[in-house]
């Protein structure tokens, strides 16, 4: 017998290490992140991660989807698994889901990992960071100049390996879906150089049903933030009857490749 579906996500916590939460099996199970995987993201974000490290290893305050990151929220369904050995998860239905900075991290998971979920879900993700830069507050670009030792004019292969747009065109054939979410309304993945340049891109690489393309007008980060928006891609997920909770966010659907 086929387990249930499971929804990963990040959240953060008053301790200042990340948190794991794990939605499935009708009810939700957390896990201390160890420390490892540097998951620290701004409210809004989605994602986790966790190497076996002691919980007392620092854990910097902010990370800009660097390489290990990414490996980590890969391994996320492993670590899961071994914390939870009794739980029972079908295999074709694991997701995982973010939002800005997050959904931005869980692009970069699906593009580079394209076998750790069935289906990842990228909510108003950034997928040129060199190019977003600039637009970012002053505190955000001194966190990121801090991580790449210089700006994207001097370190541009720092910006380019956390940027979704560098891998186009790289994932196997067959490979699990990527679902995009992204707002006509939004100045930061609405862009022409962000989202609407990166579908354009990787269309092109994409079989049938591998790209999922859902357009709409909200503000930036409302898919997560709010309940009403959140509920849209729940339902369009198939986690949630439709009807069985209240949506009010529109949008389109555009065609799978």
């Amino acid at each position: 017998r086929l387990g249930s579906a499971a929804v990963l996500v990040h959240r953060q916590v008053r301790q200042r290490h990340g948190m794991a939460e794990f939605h499935g099996a009708h009810r939700r199970r957390r896990c201390r992140d160890q420390g490892g995987s540097d998951a620290r993201h701004d409210p809004h974000r989605g994602a986790l991660g966790g190497r076996r490290q002691s919980s007392r290893a620092p854990v910097p305050r902010r990370t800009r989807r660097r390489r290990g990151q990414i490996a980590d929220l890969a391994a996320a369904p492993r670590l899961i698994a071994g914390r939870l050995p009794g739980m029972k998860l079908d295999a074709r239905k694991l997701y995982l889901v973010g939002s800005s900075m997050g959904g931005t991290e869980a692009l970069l998971v699906g593009l580079r990992y394209p076998g750790a979920y069935s289906e990842t879900v990228a909510l108003d993700p950034v997928t040129d960071l060199g190019f977003r830069f600039n637009s970012l507050p002053l505190v955000r670009r001194n966190q990121l100049e801090s991580e790449c030792a210089g700006p994207p004019t001097l370190r541009r292969s720092c910006y380019v390996v956390r940027s979704p747009i560098a891998y186009v065109g790289k994932r196997a054939l067959g490979s699990a879906v990527l679902n995009v979410w992204w707002s006509t309304t939004d100045p930061v993945s609405g862009a022409p150089q962000q989202v609407p340049r990166f579908l354009a891109a990787e269309r092109g690489f994409m079989q049938p049903g591998q790209l999922r393309e859902r357009v709409g007008a909200w503000g930036h980060g409302a898919l997560w933030d709010r309940a009403d928006h959140r509920a849209a891609w729940l339902i369009d997920l198939g986690l949630v009857p439709r009807g069985g909770l209240p949506a009010t966010t529109d949008f389109l659907t555009s065609p799978s490749r």
